[in-house]
Formats: C-alpha cells, sequence, structure tokens
C-alpha cells in the first residue's frame, strides 16, 4: 500500500504527526501556500526523511506524473482546501480521502461552522472519498457534534478540529482496508459556500429588521478571539462584532442571597405602584 499526502493547518499538521508514526510510510507529503503551518509540515517531513513538495499544484502535470510514477494508492487531504480535479483524481489506484468540518452532506464548501450556526442545520465532521464535484464523494466515517445557544463560531470550529483528528486516528487502518465500506450521499440540496457568502451574510444592515434569534446567530457564529467578525457600517466606517453567551447558573436563583435581591426588587416594584 503506497501512501500520500496533502496537508495543511493546525489540524493536518497534527494528523500527519500521527500518520508519520505508522506502519506505512509516506511516499511524499504536499504543503499549501501561504499556510501559516507549511514550515513546521516541511520541517516534520525532513525528521522523517519524507519527501516535502512545497506548494506543489495538485492539479499540475508535476503532481500527475508524481503519482503515476510511484504508483501512489491513496492521497490524504489533510485539512486541505484546493479542488482536486479529474486528471489527478485519476491519478492514483484507490483514490483521495479527505477530510471535511461538517456532517456532509450538510454545509459543503467553505466555512461550514459558520452556516451550521446561523442555519441551524447539523454539525460535525465527515471522512470522505472525493470525486469531481465539491465533497460530494461516498462517505467513510462521520461524528456528529451538538450546537448549544451558547456556542461561537470559534468553539465549534476547534470542536470539530479535535473531533477530526479523532476520527481519523480511531478508523486509520479501516481506511486502509481494501475491503472498507462507503455509502454514497443523499443530497438535500446543491448549495456549495463560498468565503464571500459568508462574508456577505455577516454584514449588519442597519436598516433591515432581523429576527432576534437570526442576528444572535450571525453573531456567535463569527464571534472569534481574533480576526475578522460580524460588522456594520455606520458614518464612513467598519465596526465589528464579538459576543460571549454563556448558559445562567440555575443554582444562583435558589441561593440566599439571590432571594434577598429579588425580595428588593420586587418591594421596590410594590412601592413604584
Amino acid at each position: 500500500m503506497k501512501i500520500a499526502a496533502c496537508a495543511a493547518y493546525a489540524v493536518g499538521y497534527e494528523l500527519l504527526k500521527f500518520l508519520v508514526t505508522q506502519e506505512h510510510t509516506l511516499e511524499y507529503v504536499v504543503t499549501a501556500k501561504k499556510d501559516p503551518y507549511e514550515k513546521s509540515i516541511s520541517r516534520l517531513c525532513g525528521e522523517y526523511a519524507i519527501p516535502c513538495y512545497r506548494g506543489m499544484d495538485v492539479d499540475g502535470t508535476d503532481f500527475v506524473s508524481l503519482n503515476k510514477e510511484l504508483g501512489i494508492d491513496i492521497v490524504f487531504l489533510l485539512w486541505w482546501l484546493t479542488i482536486v480535479r479529474k486528471a489527478s483524481l485519476a491519478s492514483v489506484n484507490r483514490g483521495f480521502i479527505n477530510t471535511h468540518p461538517s456532517l456532509l452532506p450538510y454545509n459543503r464548501g467553505m466555512n461550514p461552522y459558520y452556516w451550521s450556526i446561523v442555519d441551524g442545520t447539523p454539525a460535525g465532521v465527515t471522512i470522505h472519498w472525493i470525486d469531481e464535484e465539491i465533497n460530494r464523494g461516498e462517505i467513510l466515517f462521520q461524528k456528529r457534534l451538538e450546537v448549544p445557544p451558547s456556542e461561537t463560531g470559534e468553539r465549534l470550529y476547534q470542536r470539530a478540529a479535535k473531533a477530526m483528528i479523532e476520527l481519523f486516528r480511531e478508523n486509520y487502518d479501516k481506511m486502509l482496508d481494501p475491503h472498507v465500506k462507503s455509502r454514497k450521499m443523499h443530497f438535500v440540496n446543491n448549495i456549495v459556500h463560498r468565503v464571500r457568502d459568508m462574508e456577505e451574510h455577516s454584514c449588519i444592515d442597519l436598516e433591515r429588521q432581523y429576527k432576534a434569534g437570526d442576528l444572535i446567530n450571525i453573531l456567535r457564529a463569527r464571534s472569534f478571539t481574533s480576526g475578522p467578525s460580524a460588522h456594520f457600517h455606520a458614518s464612513g466606517k467598519e465596526y465589528h462584532i464579538r459576543v460571549s453567551i454563556t448558559e445562567a447558573d440555575r443554582d444562583k436563583h435558589h441561593s440566599p442571597l439571590w432571594k434577598s435581591i429579588a425580595k428588593k426588587r420586587a418591594d421596590y416594584a410594590d412601592s413604584e405602584t
């Protein structure tokens, strides 16, 4: 069994650290341009004497030739954002296995954590074969994640990343089995989200009426500790909004102190009437 990987970002790096310790040696690793983890991934490959092709075009002729020359069976796409086209898909013996941070077929494309919150669609992670369509190949393994009302986009993304690492590690040996079972994806719609979809959707129109729940979901879905967030424009300037939502402590409502405060409020209200 000859395997290779295209790895990017923190999750790709963590999964690669797992792969280099396994029985099957990676034939090569491809890194992504402008990836903040690109140097770390390249350095890890150097430590294990794995050929690393930094920034190689996965739709280029060099990539196709490399797979054919090495007789690659499976290429793992580890948190990989680039779409793989027909010629590259045909250059390996078994196929490409992708890691996607949504419960496919829901939220294909970019930023699934955002759309799970604002649309109320199921959240989770999926490991699947890929074909020429975006996130449409047969499903191998999945894990569903619950999304409480206090969840922010950042927290859901972090949980999805952790869940993917666990799901991949648990099922790695099964993925190498030539008889591993997969199932067809049954589509709920044909929507594929692009990066600009989230940008447009999370721009708050100050002249528009929103349902309270819808507005809260937009704000929490784009709330990250740093980086872009939901925003609005006023007086020629752009303002960003982040929220923090916490569940109320039910026990405090039964504490002597809380009862005392509640009684004072009630007494004050009675005195005003």
